[in-house]
């Protein structure tokens, strides 16, 4: 972790850099994880909230291909001035709030990726029924039945793994960090490959800025790499089962 809270009498002066940040120049309020002991790693860690209209701030937008509505930007600080106040919990204590904010980031994307899902399934059952090629609906072939039946398939089993998570914060558990990896690897992956599939039922027409399957694809993909990649989850829920974490 690269951004650094060095102490400044009662208070704190934070400097460094996020990026990818959703909704930066909206925001109400900033939750900053950053290090005020690097030596220490994760135990240096320290949850900081701030305004983001305070003197050393920048916002600079970052050009996407895609996520256009989340308005995604890189927040530089540059040596704000933070009260003692400013402090979430307690110096070096930060690093279980973090992983809570992962673990709702997660979630949240994972609900996104479900819906991302669903509408790839709802865009092909119609235009599997409606075109035609060689007499017939392209719904009646197997091949077309058998897309068709896995995005139905996957994109139930990962809404029951996100709606599991969503019981279990519902519950009031702190930390459900296996539960959010799974549900996020599953969902984001679901939404992918649906997307993938629907392109394939759509032919030609899939890369045609007349339908949106191809923006479904490209909205997915940057899914399953934002909040963790699929490889960081499989990996998490794999120490987590072997009892590593």
């Amino acid at each position: 972790m690269r951004t650094r809270a060095r102490p400044d009498g009662e208070g704190w002066r934070l400097s460094g850099s996020k990026v990818f940040i959703s909704h930066a120049a909206e925001a109400g309020v900033f939750l900053i994880a950053a290090t005020v002991a690097p030596e220490k790693a994760h135990r240096g860690v320290t949850m900081f909230l701030l305004d983001p209209a305070v003197d050393g701030i920048q916002i600079n937008p970052l050009p996407m291909r895609t996520l256009q509505r989340d308005n995604i930007a890189e927040v530089h600080f540059d040596d704000v001035r933070l009260g003692p106040d400013a402090v979430l919990g307690k110096p070096g204590r930060g690093f279980p709030i973090l992983g809570a904010a992962l673990d709702t980031g997660r979630f949240s994307v994972a609900a996104r990726c479900i819906g991302q899902a669903q509408r790839a399934v709802d865009l092909s059952l119609p235009y599997a029924r409606e075109r035609e090629a060689f007499g017939q609906p392209i719904g009646e072939f197997q091949m077309v039945q058998q897309k068709i039946a896995d995005m139905i398939c996957r994109t139930e089993a990962a809404r029951a793994l996100v709606y599991r998570l969503g019981r279990m914060k519902d519950a009031g558990l702190e930390r459900c960090s296996m539960e959010a990896s799974m549900a996020k690897l599953m969902a984001s992956e679901a939404a992918t490959q649906n997307a993938l599939d629907a392109i394939q039922i759509f032919g030609g027409y899939g890369f045609s800025s007349e339908y949106e399957v191809g923006r479904l694809l490209l909205e997915a993909k940057t899914l399953e790499v934002g909040e963790g990649t699929s490889e960081l989850h499989r990996k998490l829920i794999a120490e987590f089962g072997l009892g590593l974490r």
